[in-house]
């Protein structure tokens, strides 16, 4: 399972956050003046994720993901 985030146009550093849905934070990744990126979560249990997407502290896109097996 991949998870593509597209930063909005001038951002530089994008953070994205994967939570579980208890809100533990699993994982954050930066994004660096590129697009996309593509965040590996199959090794992640199986379960509903929440990856958010945060530029100088303020979150401007979330999405639930499924990991299944």
């Amino acid at each position: 399972v991949t998870v593509r985030v597209k930063q909005p146009a001038g951002s530089a550093v994008t953070d994205v956050l994967i939570l579980d849905m208890s809100g533990r934070l699993l994982g954050q990744h930066q994004l660096k003046g590129s697009d996309e990126q593509e965040i590996q979560v199959g090794n992640y249990p199986p379960g509903i994720y929440l990856a958010l997407a945060r530029t100088k502290g303020k979150v401007w896109e979330q999405r639930k993901f499924v990991v299944g097996r």
